[in-house]
């Protein structure tokens, strides 16, 4: 049983560093396109005096990514061969409303955006929008694709 634990927890915290790494390079590739300051270094600068390549908001995102991914693998309407499009949308949508809900509240804590899309089409508040949205439904994709072909279960 402890090792089964332990197993898990080594687990997550590899999903958390991934995906902290990973959002890293997401945000540092939208900045060269989109030419936009990221935020993110300006929260690391203020606390740890570096840029660090490490953004723990996706980290975050990994790991609800990989507990809706749970969930609907226990579903028995939503098993993983199935409805791949949907599983998708659904974990588009969780990742969203996190985005959402975290924005608010970094904002709240920081005194400051971290991100705002506010310039986009179809935004709300500024913290999410129909683009942002796009991009967690094409990682979600990514996602259940990986998962599906290396035979990973969380």
């Amino acid at each position: 049983m402890a090792k089964s634990k332990s197993k898990n927890i080594v687990k997550y915290i590899l999903v958390f560093v991934t995906f902290s790494f990973l959002g890293w390079v997401l945000e540092q590739i939208s900045n060269l396109i989109f030419s936009h300051p990221i935020s993110f270094e300006k929260l690391s600068l203020h606390y740890f005096g570096i840029p660090i390549p490490f953004l723990p908001i996706y980290g975050l995102g990994g790991l609800i990514l990989m507990s809706v991914s749970n969930l609907m693998d226990k579903s028995s309407f939503l098993k993983k061969e199935q409805f791949p499009f949907f599983r998708a949308l659904i974990q588009a949508k969780v990742l969203t409303l996190f985005e959402l809900f975290s924005g608010i509240l970094c904002e709240l804590v920081f005194g400051f955006r971290l991100w705002d899309y506010s310039s986009q089409p179809l935004n709300f508040l500024g913290y999410i929008s129909i683009l942002s949205f796009a991009v967690w439904l094409f990682f979600s994709f990514i996602f259940e694709y990986a998962r599906k072909m290396s035979g990973i279960k969380y």
